[in-house]
């Protein structure tokens, strides 16, 4: 009952507290401009169903954390992460690094399968933005001077 509560929550979260900032929608450079776009944007009901991979994914986190630290390190690791980016109006990635690199500090280095596909995911998210960086600068129709993509 508490797992359906939690989904009924967050879909009305959702529905209630999902804003899209006017810079996502006009910064085509950065990667969550394609996110929106492309993926978050296609349809009214993606963002629904979207919900409970990501209610999956921190459940993940939140029992791997669980497994190595205590009860209070947790709840206030949580507590800093909603304070940094609850208040937000502009969600980015950058948001989110200092927090997945302190979970990934607490729950030490896995395996060696997990090490590799995490290097492997890396280095390609990081090739490509270096490519697309060097490779493929574009103008604005409003801009004369050239544009680069950035993460």
């Amino acid at each position: 009952m508490i797992k359906v509560g939690l989904v009924l929550a967050a879909l009305c979260s959702v529905h209630r507290f999902m804003h899209v900032h006017p810079y996502l929608l006009a910064d085509n450079r950065h990667y969550p401009f394609y996110v929106w776009k492309d993926l978050l944007s296609c349809h009214v009901v993606v963002p629904y169903c979207l919900t409970p991979i990501f209610g999956l994914a921190v459940f993940l986190c939140m029992s791997r954390l669980s497994m190595k630290l205590t009860s209070p390190w947790l709840l206030l690791f949580v507590v800093c992460v909603a304070m940094t980016t609850v208040p937000q109006k502009l969600i980015e990635f950058r948001y989110f690094v200092i927090p997945y690199i302190m979970m990934r500090l607490h729950i030490g280095p896995g395996n060696r399968l997990q090490v590799l596909l995490e290097f492997i995911i890396y280095a390609v998210v990081n090739s490509v933005t270096v490519f697309l960086f060097l490779y493929h600068p574009f103008k604005w129709s409003n801009n004369s001077e050239w544009q680069r993509f950035m993460w």
